[in-house]
């Protein structure tokens, strides 16, 4: 019987791109603040990412789960991207 997550290995990577809409930013959810990419919504493209790149390397039933998150920002080109999960 083979183990339940062999086919599960640390450097599994799955890119997401979304539109940063007004919806996704700071000033939607806090008034006042700037016209950003939302810190908590770049964590949650994060685990959709994840889970996409585990996605038919779990178990049926199995998905995963943030236990643990590091993020450092770093000022990058402004650019405009779509909605779709891409393999890299």
């Amino acid at each position: 019987m083979a183990e339940p997550l062999e086919d599960v290995r640390p450097g599994m990577e799955r890119h997401c791109r979304e539109l940063a809409t007004a919806d996704l930013t700071v000033r939607c959810r806090v008034e006042g603040m700037p016209l950003v990419y939302a810190t908590p919504m770049m964590v949650m493209l994060m685990e959709k990412a994840s889970g996409a790149a585990l996605a038919g390397h779990l178990p049926p039933g199995c998905v995963t789960v943030g236990a643990e998150v590091n993020v450092s920002i770093r000022r990058r080109p402004r650019r405009t991207v779509d909605g779709d999960c891409a393999r890299r």
